[in-house]
């Protein structure tokens, strides 16, 4: 059993990673928030959940970004899409979930998805001139079913 030292310092852990990555690719560390809180209340249902870092300049949010220790992240892809579509206005650019080996990341604006290693997320040149375009429509009460499988672990 872990304690709160040891979270700590896995926390710790992660973001210097996150950092050290996002950094190599040009984005100013002014920029991230670590561990931030986002609050979710449904009808019946209030999550609390924490990602490692977002990635926000003036009234842009570039990035979310999940850690998650597992091997198979992909099943992880449909409920961020629906977390950022129904907690966030504007959308962020882009999200991304990561073991720190593998890496996922989602055009939130189309739900596509790419799969493989840091190369593929956008440098901070590339992403300052990334046009959005208008998101793709979805349906508030299934993005609100798959939420709720998401963050109940189903």
């Amino acid at each position: 059993m872990g304690n709160r030292s040891e979270k700590v310092s896995k926390n710790f852990f992660i973001e210097k990673q996150l950092s050290f990555i996002f950094s190599t690719l040009g984005y100013p560390e002014t920029l991230f928030k670590f561990n931030t809180k986002l609050f979710i209340s449904l009808e019946d249902f209030s999550y609390e959940l924490t990602l490692p870092l977002i990635i926000q300049e003036k009234d842009y949010t570039y990035f979310w970004v999940d850690y998650k220790p597992q091997n198979f992240l992909s099943c992880f892809e449909r409920g961020f899409i629906s977390l950022a579509r129904l907690v966030s206005n504007p959308l962020p650019f882009f999200g991304v979930i990561t073991n720190l080996t593998e890496f996922i990341l989602i055009d939130f604006y189309q739900g596509k998805t790419s799969k493989g290693n840091k190369e593929i997320i956008p440098p901070y040149g590339k992403i300052k001139t990334y046009p959005p375009g208008p998101p793709k429509p979805f349906n508030p009460e299934i993005e609100t079913k798959i939420l709720r499988l998401f963050l109940k672990g189903g």
